[in-house]
């Protein structure tokens, strides 16, 4: 009798543990929200001025097709600078929600990386913007003629910015990345160094596929990448050091 109160007794604690999981979910996912809804209605007043810097490189003009074409478009630049803004706040829910099971001594480490991770965003997208953003804007426009006069509304050439910069902030997240999944034991130097050869091909298909067919550009956008991925290794192999060290008997 004994055996068999004790299976639905586990299988009640399971639930009430994943339970618990979705409800701690739901509570920093709201917290989330609420940071990026402040941001935005925060950074709205500034979307103009934003929206000037985005269009710096156009040298052509930009149109709006509807009444409230405008309105939308200052309220989707501040909706972006509002998920810059709250980015430390995600990366911290979402490290805290990841990495509970880790030592109070790991956690108070991995919480230092946030404004490297913060920095490494905003890095990506300055990197975007400067370097890799024009060199997209002029192979497109380059397609352009007499007989193809552009008409670009405001909407899509934002549109076409913003998708351009912001993956780049989320991948120059790979150092931040690379600890946390080293912290976790899923990720290890040895790891990383085995499959260095298939990582670079793959960024360079990337560097191909998101820039005009040639050599430099490709080596302009795979470069910072490559670099980003030999600095994680070190990070990781510095992390898996002090694990070994701190976990190793006196």
């Amino acid at each position: 009798m004994a055996a068999r109160t004790s299976r639905p007794s586990a299988r009640v604690m399971s639930s009430q543990t994943f339970l618990e999981h979705l409800a701690e979910l739901r509570r920093r996912l709201i917290m989330v929200a609420v940071v990026l809804g402040a941001g935005t209605v925060a950074a709205f007043p500034f979307a103009g001025q934003a929206y000037r810097l985005l269009v710096a490189q156009a040298d052509f003009t930009l149109v709006v097709l509807a009444v409230e074409e405008a309105f939308y478009l200052h309220l989707r630049i501040a909706f972006a600078i509002g998920l810059v803004l709250a980015l430390p706040v995600l990366l911290y829910h979402t490290i805290a929600f990841i990495v509970p099971a880790l030592t109070r001594s790991e956690q108070r480490k991995l919480f230092l990386y946030l404004p490297m991770g913060f920095l490494l965003f905003l890095g990506g997208i300055a990197f975007a913007y400067w370097q890799v953003f024009p060199l997209l804007l002029r192979f497109f426009i380059g397609f352009t003629s007499e007989e193809l006069s552009p008409v670009i509304t405001a909407g899509s050439y934002l549109g076409f910015v913003l998708s351009t910069i912001l993956p780049f902030g989320f991948l120059f997240e790979l150092p931040l990345v690379v600890v946390l999944l080293t912290s976790l034991g899923i990720l290890t130097p040895d790891l990383m160094v085995r499959n260095r050869k298939f990582v670079i091909l793959a960024l360079f298909v990337v560097a191909a596929l998101l820039t005009p067919p040639d050599v430099v550009s490709q080596l302009l956008l795979a470069a910072p990448l490559l670099v980003l991925y030999e600095a994680s290794i070190l990070i990781s192999s510095v992390i898996m050091r002090t694990r070994r060290r701190e976990r190793s008997p006196a």
